[in-house]
């Protein structure tokens, strides 16, 4: 896996961001109102990349979101603005730039400007999960018709007549092999490098109801079930099982294997608190997480050192500092996946608010900043460090820390030479225009 570092160099205007730091600002725009906008300079720095549950290479996230209110742009995208309907199961990017979104209402694909409803003739309708594999070949679960895979084009389709048990898949991974693994309600279907069929044979999980599939650093798939149960995969033998009964935790739901330690995974548990597992030599709990007060794990990813947690009731990131609830983005309910797109923009899905798209907001709205009141701007000038403002009302100053209440001079006059008796610019130039 490896690390994308790209950084930009601030331009002219950049260099004035004394006010703002390194932080991103978000743009209110004020009715009949003049906002002075300052640009700011964007970093993206990204210290370890992970490949998320559709996969595709997690890249470098451009806009941190948490604890802030600003520095960010959302769009919330559902069928009032562009998208053909208000749900949507499944995101992912392929080689080509496409998102492709999966959703009840179909396969949906964004060019970064509209959204497509593709063709459904051919049973790609209700789509449960979606997969980039290897190869870039997109692969399509359907909650109906099976499971199908996109190459230049064309689609190839699996289905009941085809050795598939259920035709209501749940997750999509691949193997280091190649072989691409199918979780259904009615157990795990492989599909090797020629497009052969067959199925999982144990008796174990041969008609388990599956709920995720995810590849593990060290190669392992592990797998869970919709009663609770827990496995691990490889070369399409089933290494352990872990019935409900068989943990401490009575059962398991979502689960993110650790990208930093191979063997160990996360899991949430009926109790609603996250796990920290080693199964390399059996099942060791290593660390009980309080998530309150997110509740139903949807799903989990690791992206820049940070694991984004999506759950029936909002988004919520872990990271070295804790547990950060997510309360100032507009998706909260039902939030499936979360994924990071070739520019590190965050996309977000939810069955019930649509895709959510975060953006960096490369300008900061000074007026926010520092609850200045509302103005007309009529000048702006950079000196010594300071950001001068002129208005109808006078001459508001500012530096890095604040708002300055005086400017003291050591002398001033006039352009003709005449002396003035000031000593404080701010204070002389109160109520002039």
């Amino acid at each position: 896996m490896s690390n994308l570092i790209a950084d930009h160099k601030p331009d002219s205007t950049g260099r004035l961001a004394f006010a703002i730091g390194k932080m991103l600002k978000r743009i209110t725009v004020f009715t009949m109102t003049v906002i002075l906008l300052v640009a700011m300079t964007v970093s993206f720095v990204s210290a370890g990349s992970s490949y998320n549950s559709s996969g595709v290479e997690n890249r470098p996230v451009s806009v941190d979101p948490v604890g802030l209110d600003e520095g960010f742009s959302t769009v919330l995208y559902d069928s009032s603005n562009g998208l053909p309907t208000s749900e949507a199961n499944a995101i992912v990017q392929t080689g080509d730039g496409f998102i492709w979104i999966g959703s009840y209402a179909g396969l949906i694909r964004y060019d970064g400007n509209t959204f497509e409803r593709m063709d459904s003739t051919g049973g790609l309708t209700s789509i449960k999960c979606l997969y980039v594999d290897s190869k870039g070949r997109l692969w399509i679960g359907t909650n109906e018709n099976g499971v199908a895979v996109m190459e230049n084009g064309q689609v190839r389709q699996w289905g009941k007549l085809d050795g598939m048990r259920s035709s209501h898949t749940r997750a999509i991974t691949e193997d280091p092999n190649g072989t691409i693994y199918v979780a259904t309600s009615g157990g795990i279907a492989m599909i090797d490098k020629d497009f052969k069929l067959h199925m999982l044979e144990d008796e174990k999980i041969s008609k388990a109801d599956m709920r995720d599939l995810r590849i593990g650093k060290d190669g392992v798939i592990y797998g869970t079930t919709d009663t609770g149960d827990l496995m691990k995969i490889r070369d399409g033998k089933l290494l352990s099982f872990y019935g409900v009964s068989d943990t401490p935790l009575n059962g398991v739901g979502s689960i993110l294997p650790d990208p930093l330690d191979e063997g160990k995974v996360y899991l949430e548990a009926p109790d609603y608190k996250l796990y920290h597992v080693d199964l390399s030599q059996g099942f060791e709990i290593l660390e009980r997480i309080n998530l309150d007060p997110l509740k139903y794990i949807l799903s989990m990813e690791y992206i820049d050192d940070k694991m984004w947690i999506m759950a029936g009731n909002g988004i919520g990131v872990l990271d070295s500092n804790g547990f950060h609830l997510l309360e100032n983005l507009p998706m909260n309910s039902n939030v499936g996946h979360v994924m990071t797109d070739y520019l590190g923009n965050l996309w977000f899905t939810s069955t019930r608010q649509g895709v959510m798209k975060v953006v960096p907001n490369p300008f900061t709205d000074i007026f926010l900043r520092y609850d200045l009141p509302e103005m007309v701007v009529n000048t702006t000038c950079m000196y010594d460090g300071k950001l001068f403002v002129g208005s109808d009302t006078g001459l508001t100053v500012l530096d890095d820390k604040g708002i300055l209440k005086e400017l003291p001079l050591t002398s001033a006059k006039t352009a003709s030479g005449v002396p003035l008796e000031a000593k404080d610019l701010i204070a002389y130039l109160q109520k002039s225009r």
